[in-house]
């Protein structure tokens, strides 16, 4: 990972749980030097919109990838969503960090949740997620999914190796208990 890359994802991780953290936190995060983290970003401001941009466009690479119709589309769904639990910081990012200008965004962001809506609404329609669900409120709850993963793995409460097939088997199959008493 490039020196820029890796100051641009310590930026979302530390800034996405600590919102008040500095450039000295981002360059320890990042294992450089604070004078490193300045020649590739002049001020935080400067760091927080370029965070807030490379994170959406991480958004945007996921979206993309779901879109590939030689893969089944249950399957697309899948990797949608372990691909949203990697970003975790990026998630929290984008909630927390209070110096980004989410205006300019909005667009890009509502354009993906539209994405995979559409996507939802397709496996709806194919018969593989239920129909009776808002596809609009499943295509949330996919990003929901995501961040919990992410709160998991931060909190240590899952083991990481069980990350992923438990937000699936969530996401697929509920937290009610086979029989409910």
């Amino acid at each position: 990972m490039k020196t820029r890359q890796k100051i641009l994802e310590a930026s979302a991780a530390t800034f996405g749980h600590r919102p008040n953290a500095t450039l000295d936190d981002v360059a320890a995060e990042a294992d450089v030097s604070r004078i490193t983290v300045i020649r590739h970003f002049k001020t935080k401001d400067d760091l927080l919109l370029e965070t807030s941009a490379y994170c959406v466009e991480s958004f945007d690479t996921v979206v993309a990838a779901s879109q590939d119709d030689t893969i089944a589309t249950l399957e697309r769904v899948r990797q949608l969503l372990l691909r949203f639990a990697q970003l975790g910081n990026h998630y929290w990012f984008l909630l927390r960090a209070t110096s980004v200008n989410e205006a300019e965004h909005e667009s890009a962001l509502k354009a993906q949740l539209n994405a995979v809506e559409a996507l939802v609404k397709k496996a709806q329609d194919e018969g593989v997620l239920r129909p009776d669900l808002p596809a609009g409120w499943l295509a949330c709850l996919i990003d929901f999914y995501a961040m919990a993963v992410s709160s998991a793995s931060e909190r240590g409460v899952v083991a990481a190796r069980d990350l992923e097939s438990l937000a699936w088997d969530t996401f697929l199959n509920g937290v009610q208990s086979a029989s409910p008493s």
